[in-house]
């Protein structure tokens, strides 16, 4: 008598598994059949639908690319426009039409720029070397003119950027790189002085805010890796440290152009900035330092999980080593 309930009993649970099986089958086969149905389809053969879903990831970057040029486009068309509409503005300067001469120091620090060495040129690369640099320089001279033109108009932009995804909302942090009163716009550096893309950061920003020319303010806030040297870290210490004397400007000055490769090497600028050495040793050792820079790290994982070193511009996300035209496209210039 045991043999045949036992029998039953798994032949009962046999078909209620097989039906809760079909079941769940069923509906899952029609939430993808609406989800397809509801999605446009790009191509099929005889065996094979490409849908949207499946095109998209492989055309990202190119998709990123036509947003980026036709907001570019918007935006020098909206310019051309305000410039001419606008009857309380003048005329461009005549700083367009005079032709600066170029200093040997400046056409020394334009060669060394593009990698070259000046003392090698020959008589017509000099020359060549000095057209581009004053072709250059009027270029950046007729931006100049014409953001002063906008800022006279009060031209408040309202266009949207659509290709940048990202935006976050972030305080400063106490490391001010650069500002000049009344800081309209900001931007938030997050990176540390070893990474590859923060390497001479001091020349690129110098060239941003010369650019914007007031209404400024640019600052440091610390991104350090798990797997990066310790001195990555000590180097970070020692920018807090410095701006508890009010030396961070310069601090950010030596340490972005010559990043200290150990402690010796950050000992040396310590000592060139003339820092009071027992408050430095005693700030670097500070807990109260290591909570500033856990802090920065911890809003650093949360912007940026991927640990790549990033920029804040007017709330953009952007990666640091954008060029200097995507941070001015983005602060309205």
């Amino acid at each position: 008598m045991t043999e045949p309930r036992s029998t039953r009993t798994i032949l009962v649970t046999f078909f209620t598994t097989a039906i809760v099986f079909s079941f769940v089958g069923y509906f899952t086969s029609q939430r993808f059949a609406l989800k397809d149905a509801a999605e446009p389809v790009f191509a099929k053969t005889k065996d094979l639908k490409i849908f949207a879903r499946d095109v998209m990831p492989l055309i990202e970057a190119q998709v990123i690319e036509h947003e980026k040029a036709i907001y570019r486009l918007k935006r020098n068309a909206t310019e051309e426009l305000i410039l001419k509409e606008t009857k309380s503005v003048t005329e461009p300067t005549e700083t367009l039409s005079k032709e600066v001469e170029v200093s040997d120091a400046e056409l020394q620090a334009w060669s060394v720029e593009r990698g070259l060495r000046l003392g090698r040129l020959t008589a017509k690369q000099r020359e060549d070397l000095v057209a581009n640099y004053k072709i250059h320089q009027r270029l950046r001279r007729q931006n100049s003119d014409r953001t002063k033109l906008l800022r006279q108009s009060g031209v408040e932009w309202l266009l949207p950027v659509p290709y940048r995804r990202q935006v976050a909302k972030v305080e400063p942090g106490q490391l001010t790189v650069f500002k000049s009163d009344p800081a309209r716009d900001r931007v938030i550096l997050f990176g540390n002085f070893h990474c590859g893309n923060c390497t001479r950061l001091q020349e690129k920003m110098r060239e941003l805010a010369e650019s914007v020319g007031g209404g400024l303010s640019i600052s440091l806030r610390f991104d350090i890796q798990p797997g990066d040297s310790p001195i990555v870290s000590r180097t970070a210490r020692a920018a807090i440290c410095a701006q508890a004397q009010n030396k961070f400007s310069e601090f950010f000055e030596m340490a972005s152009r010559f990043p200290p490769t150990d402690i010796a090497a950050l000992q040396k600028i310590v000592i060139d900035l003339n820092l009071d050495l027992v408050r430095f040793e005693s700030c670097a050792d500070d807990k109260a330092t290591e909570a500033r820079l856990k802090e920065d790290l911890a809003e650093a994982q949360r912007i940026s999980p991927a640990g790549l070193p990033f920029a804040v511009v007017k709330e953009y996300v952007i990666p640091l080593q954008e060029p200097i035209d995507e941070y001015l496209l983005l602060l309205g210039h």
